[in-house]
């Protein structure tokens, strides 16, 4: 395997791609509904916080959050990469609040309640898939980069459909990778990842 830098920060606009191809700054689940995604700031929004306040600085902060990304080789499969940007903290939250929800419901094991809400952060997170062709990425599939959960890869994979999951774990059939790459969104998205209730 050719080696190369296993993660590469960006900031670049963020645009995420939709089942059906079209742009739009929404995250789609497994289900292909949008949830919420971090706030795009208009330039009203900028005139009404004066330079150098404190809500000025908080949306600065957004911005650049918003713009980040990291490109991360998948494990074990030469020149195939995924680009993932950053995730709120309170998603994560709420990712781990309603997988300990089903733990606790008997649907899943309380170790299979990690591996998901990890999983559920790379599905957030991800805004492409590419392969690597020398310096440079290109979509895996058609001209736009599929994303975890699009009909199309599910089809090339053999998973159902609009299931982001199944497609996370054909493309991380070990646990420890997907906690890894989990913990460098995390990171990338300003949280540590040793703080109590966070993924782990």
């Amino acid at each position: 395997m050719a080696q190369h830098p296993e993660a590469t920060v960006h900031a670049e606009p963020a645009r995420i791609p939709h089942p059906s191809g079209e742009q739009t700054d929404n995250v789609w689940d497994d289900d292909h509904e949008p949830t919420r995604a971090i706030p795009r700031i208009t330039e009203r929004a900028r005139g009404d916080a004066p330079v150098g306040s404190p809500l000025a600085g908080l949306r600065e902060r957004v911005e650049a959050l918003r713009d980040r990304y990291l490109d991360l080789d998948v494990p074990d499969l030469d020149n195939l990469v995924v680009r993932y940007g950053a995730v709120e903290q309170d998603e994560v939250v709420t990712f781990l609040e309603t997988r300990s929800k089903q733990q606790r419901a008997g649907k899943i094991s309380t170790g299979r309640m990690a591996v998901l809400a990890n999983c559920d952060v790379l599905v957030r997170a991800c805004r492409g898939i590419y392969v690597r062709d020398g310096d440079d990425l290109v979509p895996l599939l058609g001209d736009e980069a599929p994303v975890f959960g699009d009909d199309e890869l599910a089809e090339e994979l053999g998973t159902e459909p609009g299931r982001a999951i199944e497609a996370i774990l054909a493309f991380y059939p070990r646990q420890g990778h997907i906690q890894q790459h989990a913990d460098q969104v995390m990171r990338l998205s300003g949280m540590d990842t040793s703080a109590p209730g966070l993924l782990g």
